[in-house]
């Protein structure tokens, strides 16, 4: 019996552990079995340059602010790029910032402060907390989701925020 294909209210936060290292290792091989040089596709290059931002935010010291916050850890790094390749899979837009958090997450941003916002931050391997700002239509919504349940109320913030930022 086949089973149909996951609809965006069905994917999931989570995604098979070596998937990660696969991505760059796949690539950099099939490339090299060909005796071509590695030339990524727009996607496959940000998601390449995405993890390279992420490795660099757990290499950041205790205090990487001066007033004492915490690097994110690897489980929460883990975390965090199996939310993005999740979401990647609903052919979303990168995000315009992802930086580190005071309190060890990765946030990522979308929109802009002063009319629509997204925030998504990966606060721990298997769970995000996120916040939405429509300034014109007076809307705030934030919420938490866990591994294993559906991405599709974050999917839709995003292309929310998304739309709007493709307007200006």
């Amino acid at each position: 019996m086949t089973r149909a294909p996951a609809t965006v209210s069905e994917r999931q936060f989570a995604f098979p552990r070596n998937r990660v290292a696969d991505i760059s290792i796949v690539a950099r091989n099939d490339a090299s079995r060909t005796n071509e040089p590695f030339i990524p596709t727009e996607a496959q290059a940000w998601l390449l340059s995405f993890i390279e931002e992420i490795e660099q935010l757990i290499r950041l010291p205790r205090g990487w602010d001066s007033n004492g916050a915490l690097p994110p850890d690897s489980n929460t790094a883990l975390g965090a790029l199996e939310l993005i390749y999740s979401l990647a899979q609903l052919r979303w837009s990168q995000p315009t910032v992802t930086t580190a958090t005071r309190s060890g997450g990765i946030q990522f941003e979308w929109g802009n402060h002063d009319s629509i916002y997204f925030e998504l931050e990966c606060v721990s391997r298997d769970t995000a907390e996120y916040f939405f700002s429509d300034k014109t239509r007076h809307i705030e919504k934030e919420g938490i989701v866990h591994s294993g349940e559906s991405l599709g109320e974050i999917a839709s913030l995003i292309r929310h925020a998304q739309r709007f930022s493709r307007q200006q």
